[in-house]
């Protein structure tokens, strides 16, 4: 495992007695992020030793037991055979067999069969189609699933240099991970972006897997596709398995970036006074500026993602204790760059 290796488990809530929960006023407000939802649904579609219709295959009716580790959780009888699948609803996360029969008008069982499902809360796991062997033909056993765990990190591949680990470098601010199992399982997981937390899953059906990973940071105020990337990965039962850094490319290579580095001249932002540093962007031919961002003084550089490429003015401005500063410089910048603007602070007056 590397040194910044660390799980992230998603356990489920306790549950407490009633008699536990004390009553008050809950505030809510708008930087809270939504309450959890638990539940979850199974969809499948069915199908009898190969054939997709009811009628085809002369089955009228389906009884569907859900189990987890063994207990029945949930049974549904006599259900009418239309179509193809159902939507199984309101399930708490975990792991669950379902078992079908499927009987002909004069109840005699035609065809037998089930599958296992994760359920992941809010979401909707779809098990794909499930193939029903006809009853009393031999049916080989099914096998006895085991599961294994795996962790992973991200980087960006920067232009000119080694991929980098840093999101705030890389721009990015949200990471939507989407995990394709080898039972048609399918795991959707958001992240903030932090470089040293990555991501740690337990319980994966052992087998192939796949993993598309996305990366999103703001432009202009609005959700934008940086970076993206996509591997694949073996599960083996009671094992842990540590993926490393997935290099995620850049999703549109036209975009190029810009850093603004400062400096004063035998003086610093301390001596000064000064807080802050707005930064203007200013592309050729726009009227106002493309991008206008206050940074801390002290960070001393700031980089900013998903330029689209031309002729830029870059200004800086601080007020000081005395005087106010300015600096400014004209780049042109190129797909698939990052332009590195170095400037020095002169005073006004």
């Amino acid at each position: 495992m590397t040194s910044r290796f660390a799980r992230l488990l998603l356990l489920p809530a306790l549950s407490l007695p009633l008699a536990s929960i004390a009553t008050g006023c809950v505030i809510v407000g708008e930087d809270t992020p939504p309450r959890h939802d638990p539940y979850g649904d199974i969809a499948f579609d069915w199908s009898f030793a190969g054939e997709l219709t009811c009628d085809a295959a002369s089955v009228a009716e389906l009884d569907i037991v859900v189990l987890q580790q063994g207990l029945v959780i949930d049974q549904i009888f006599n259900e009418p055979c239309i179509g193809g699948g159902l939507v199984l609803s309101d399930y708490f996360e975990g792991l669950y067999e379902v078992e079908i029969d499927a009987f002909a008008r004069n109840d005699a069982l035609l065809f037998s069969g089930g599958f296992t499902a994760r359920v992941n809360g809010g979401l909707t796991t779809d098990a794909g189609l499930i193939t029903l062997q006809r009853f009393g033909n031999p049916i080989t056993p099914p096998r006895q699933d085991r599961y294994g765990d795996v962790g992973l990190f991200w980087s960006f591949a920067y232009p000119g240099a080694e991929p980098i680990i840093n999101c705030d470098v890389a721009g990015v601010r949200e990471i939507d991970l989407h995990l394709t199992g080898p039972a048609g399982e399918q795991i959707t997981e958001t992240f903030n972006c932090r470089e040293d937390d990555g991501a740690f899953f337990i319980d994966l059906l052992e087998g192939r897997w796949t993993i598309d990973i996305e990366a999103f940071g703001t432009f202009h105020n609005a959700d934008i596709l940086l970076f993206a990337g996509a591997a694949d990965f073996t599960v083996t039962a009671d094992r842990e398995l540590d993926l490393g850094d997935i290099v995620l490319a850049r999703h549109e290579p036209s975009f190029a970036d810009i850093r603004v580095d400062w400096t004063f001249n035998g003086t610093s932002c301390g001596l000064e006074g000064i807080d802050d540093v707005t930064i203007a962007y200013h592309r050729a031919g726009l009227a106002d500026p493309e991008e206008v961002l206050i940074v801390a003084c002290a960070e001393l550089s700031k980089t900013v993602s998903t330029f689209v490429p031309g002729t830029y003015t870059i200004s800086l401005s601080a007020v000081g204790f005395h005087t106010d500063w300015f600096s400014s410089a004209v780049v042109d910048l190129a797909p698939d760059t990052m332009a590195i603007v170095p400037l020095q602070f002169a005073p006004l007056n």
